[in-house]
């Protein structure tokens, strides 16, 4: 090999060594990134107030503390348009425009200024009977908030519009729908809440020593099994003889479509998933025939009355342990009684109602 071979060899090596480090280079100078005086990530959290000698001294507190929103401020600012997407909940339980049918619930045209329980021929609970007075803001504000807070018994099974200012927009939109739309509440300037008095700073304690606590030897307990609990009726706002009586069949027809992928309920129908429910109100457990049930329903002895029933449909994983029905439970105990209402029907000979 002669030298100029070695020369160009030699060449190409440093032409490598200069555009590897010269790359290096010009990257840290483009990409620069300074080290921190101190590693890590500095994490901002909210100061505490200090109860020292600011306090001590009476210090004011800082301005834009938060204020209380009233119901009239609220309105003054919500939009029927909305209030028409945030009334789409309702659509299925209740119907809008002059002269609509009732469903699940009754027609809500001109509800607003309406006395409560008095929608045509629309068949309310008792407890919406009871509570009188009239649908005013505030109280469909209450109302729409938390229904069975409001209104102990009811039937209405919605959970509630938790946001205010949907509520607001809500309402808004219901005094559209009305012939008569009653005058909006006066909207009052928003009142800062009042600020506490200084409290002087706390005098520190005297240090002192802790007391060792004397030893003692653990206790032995005996070891008992857990003892499995009975199926119990769960403890509903209504006992299930006062929900049974204002239940409604109908209603009930509507929930027990959640039943049709497991069970028939026809007289004679074939059992699916889960066994035929015609005549199961007063039925003995597990004694249908020609199914296949779990060992856990077959220990849970006596017969399918009210309570247990309801205990059932409410959890009924945790009614009765091990059971293989996969349906989750029905926790409105409005619901459940509709339902019961229902499959009462659903027999030869329909099983008493409870007493109220």
């Amino acid at each position: 090999m002669d030298s100029f071979e070695i020369n160009k060899i030699v060449g190409a090596v440093l032409l490598a060594l200069l555009v590897l480090f010269g790359t290096k280079t010009m990257s840290n100078i483009m990409f620069k990134a300074d080290k921190p005086e101190k590693p890590g990530y500095v994490v901002e959290v909210a100061e505490t107030p200090d109860h020292g000698a600011d306090k001590a001294a009476g210090a004011p507190q800082a301005a834009g503390a938060p204020q209380q929103v009233t119901f009239a401020n609220l309105l003054a600012k919500a939009s029927a348009d909305k209030g028409k997407g945030v009334a789409k909940k309702c659509a299925a339980c209740h119907t809008f425009n002059k002269g609509g049918a009732n469903k699940i619930g009754p027609n809500l045209y001109g509800i607003l200024g309406q006395k409560l329980g008095a929608s045509g021929s629309f068949a309310y609970s008792a407890a919406i009977k009871a509570k009188g007075g009239t649908w005013d803001y505030e109280a469909l504000n209450q109302f729409l908030a938390k229904p069975k807070a409001y209104i102990k018994g009811t039937k209405m099974a919605f959970a509630g519009v938790k946001k205010d200012a949907q509520r607001a927009d809500l309402v808004l939109y219901i005094r559209e729908q009305g012939d008569n739309k009653p005058p909006l509440p006066k909207a009052k300037a928003a009142m800062a809440p009042k600020t506490p008095a200084a409290m002087p700073a706390p005098k520190k304690p005297a240090a002192m020593a802790p007391e060792k606590p004397a030893e003692t030897a653990p206790e032995k307990h005996a070891s008992t099994a857990p003892e499995k609990p009975a199926a119990m009726a769960p403890a509903d706002v209504e006992p299930i003889g006062a929900r049974l009586a204002n239940g409604d069949a109908e209603r009930g027809k509507i929930i027990s479509a959640k039943c049709a992928m497991c069970h028939t309920l026809d007289k004679g129908g074939k059992n699916k998933i889960g066994p035929n429910l015609y005549g199961v109100v007063g039925r003995h457990v597990a004694m249908m025939p020609d199914f296949e049930y779990s060992d856990a329903v077959k220990a849970n002895w006596g017969k399918w009355t009210f309570e247990q029933l309801d205990c059932f449909i409410t959890k009924p994983k945790e009614c009765i342990p091990g059971t293989r029905m996969p349906f989750p439970g029905l926790p409105d105990p409005a619901a459940r009684a509709d339902l019961l209402v229902f499959l009462r029907t659903l027999s030869d000979s329909p099983v008493p109602l409870p007493t109220p």
